[in-house]
């Protein structure tokens, strides 16, 4: 639960920085690292510091932003080539190719830690 919230709150975040316009380099390098921290807690708050609870962060992430896609062209903003309902569902499955991968490689590192730790 604690790793969908982290996504909720970056989202919304996201979509506060799109709608203003005011995106940065830096912005959109710190977002495309959100998945990677939610799957590192997800899977550090996880009994036995298992695997499994981050890698399944990738669906609330796609969910999310699919949402947020739909939810900036509604209020007039510019999303590019990505418009209209095929455009969301576009953006849901590569961010689901991308969130799956960055929320396991933060959930590895959380699993790798913990081992480290020996708490696992």
């Amino acid at each position: 639960m604690v790793g969908v919230a982290i996504l909720l709150v970056g989202y919304l975040a996201w979509g506060g920085v799109v709608y203003t316009k005011a995106v940065t380099p830096l912005l959109s390098s710190l977002f495309l690292f959100l998945p990677a921290v939610a799957g590192f807690v997800s899977s550090w708050l996880a009994p036995r510091g298992k695997l499994a609870p981050s890698v399944l962060l990738a669906v609330p992430a796609a969910c999310l932003a699919a949402i947020a896609n739909l939810a900036l062209q509604m209020v007039g903003s510019d999303v590019g080539f990505f418009s209209g309902v095929l455009g969301a569902l576009r953006v849901a499955g590569f961010t689901l190719l991308s969130a799956g991968l960055f929320c396991a490689v933060g959930g590895l590192l959380a699993v790798i830690a913990r081992q480290a730790r020996g708490t696992a």
